[in-house]
């Protein structure tokens, strides 16, 4: 089990890393593009996914990266149950990736209501991965102290 959830915990790096420098490029070479977004802030990750030529491949990566992060959160509550843990990252895991479902499905979509819900689902979505990692630290510190005091 620890082997998968370091491979789910890679994937979960690795994945959203290749979608954004693939839809970076296809940016860069449509819309000329003549710097690096992530250090001059000149292009939103928002706008490079919403692109017409790379909302496909940002919506596909995203999907994915939600797929095994959803695995991730089920794999890391039963280990944690294993260790006599009882938890909530099942539901905490589905909640955020509820979240970041919503934000890709309204990206590229045009209309206030759309452009609202976007930036809410990603700040919802944000907001509960700093809770959900808050709450794996909390378990993890708990953990630590049970194997000290046995």
């Amino acid at each position: 089990m620890r082997k998968y959830i370091s491979v789910c915990s890679i994937l979960l790096f690795i994945i959203p890393v290749i979608t954004l420098l693939i839809c970076i490029q296809i940016h860069v070479l449509h819309y000329d593009l003549h710097s690096f977004p992530f250090i001059d802030g000149k292009v939103s990750v928002s706008l490079i996914g919403r692109q017409e030529k790379t909302i496909g491949i940002f919506r596909s990566g995203f999907f994915l990266y939600m797929f095994i992060s959803v695995l991730f959160y089920i794999k890391i509550s039963n280990f944690f149950l294993l260790k006599d843990v009882k938890n909530k990252l099942k539901i905490y895991g589905l909640s955020a990736n509820f979240f970041l479902c919503i934000y890709i499905f309204v990206l590229g979509r045009d209309g206030s209501f759309y452009e609202i819900s976007r930036r809410l689902a990603i700040i919802f979505y944000i907001t509960n991965i700093y809770i959900n990692h808050a709450y794996i630290i909390k378990i993890l510190r708990l953990l630590k102290y049970k194997k000290r005091y046995k």
